[in-house]
């Protein structure tokens, strides 16, 4: 996964600042006039995956999944799901899990 990043990673910078005649023909590309547009260019797509790479790990996963979401479904949504409920009830059933030898069944019992 990593070495495909990588290459698609050199691909688009070579491909944003290489300039060919060539190139530009065969891609259809048109060159930009100067080259600090280019080099522009490439900086903001590095500004873009900064931004993109904290806003996805750090305010969406970090902040949003990780605090605020439980904090939703506890005190705002409630159990919606048949699960939920089951759950939230064994929760806060004292009896479960059942902990002793024969895990809750009378000795001759069978499943």
């Amino acid at each position: 996964m990593s070495l495909w990043t990588i290459a698609a990673v050199t691909t688009t910078i070579f491909m944003a600042l290489y300039k060919s005649d060539d190139f530009s023909e065969r891609l259809n590309f048109k060159i930009a006039p100067k080259f600090e547009f280019q080099v522009i260019a490439v900086i903001g797509m590095l500004v873009n995956f900064v931004f993109c790479y904290i806003w996805e790990m750090y305010i969406l996963d970090g902040l949003f999944f990780q605090k605020v979401l439980p904090w939703y479904k506890e005190n705002v949504r409630g159990p919606h799901l048949e699960f939920e409920h089951l759950e939230r009830e064994l929760m806060q059933c004292s009896a479960w899990p059942p902990l002793d030898k024969n895990n809750g069944r009378n000795p001759g019992e069978k499943y």
